[in-house]
């Protein structure tokens, strides 16, 4: 586990070696650390990519455990935890988004986490004021407009999503939230999971 302070851990499994990665992830990452580096006088080659290790959970200081996309999405459905959907605040909202997976990386000198996450889209109106904003119906928005790079400690908790089909929108896969089970989870602790684990 490495302790990023604050009550969050990054948890194995974990890659062992520097990497690029590839396609829009890869570009959207090295975008996020290049403005970083730059918004701190740094002077970033043009060509430079970054490269790094990816990392499967984080504990959160509920002490639940947020999983990711990058080793969830390899197991058969009937092992998947699906605890890679989370609560997290962006730019002063909060925001629901599926974690593809855990960084770490130093920015001058000083070592960071973040995840690569993809949001989800604003709640359908319809439906929550017809629930009593109690049913949050979303759809998971496209990488090309909805992937983002987080710090880690932005997670306030994991919550469940679930699909569902929408009468007025029967051609899109969408899911929803429950406000009460879901988006009010923050100070639920789920039973403590070990530090270890290739999960």
């Amino acid at each position: 586990a490495l302790d990023l302070g604050e009550g969050y851990l990054l948890l194995r499994a974990w890659e062992r070696s520097l990497h690029h990665i590839d396609g829009l992830q890869g570009q959207v990452i090295t975008n996020y650390i290049r403005q970083a580096d730059e918004a701190l006088g740094n002077n970033v080659p043009a060509n430079w990519c970054v490269k790094l290790a990816r990392w499967a959970r984080l504990r959160l200081p509920t002490g639940q455990t947020a999983r990711s996309a990058w080793k969830e999405t390899l197991k058969p459905f009937t092992d998947v935890r699906r605890s890679r959907c989370v609560k997290l605040q962006l730019h002063d909202q909060i925001e629901l988004a599926e974690v593809k997976f855990y960084f770490n990386v130093h920015i001058n000198s000083c070592s960071k986490a973040f995840a690569l996450v993809l949001l989800y889209s604003r709640p359908d109106e319809t439906l929550l004021d017809a629930s009593m904003k109690t049913v949050y119906s979303v759809t998971l928005l496209e990488e090309e407009t909805g992937l983002h790079v987080v710090s880690a400690k932005s997670i306030l908790a994991v919550v469940s999503i679930q699909p569902h089909n929408h009468p007025e929108y029967p051609e899109q896969q969408r899911y929803f939230v429950w406000a009460k089970l879901g988006l009010d989870m923050a100070g639920m602790r789920d039973a403590e999971e070990p530090l270890v684990g290739n999960d």
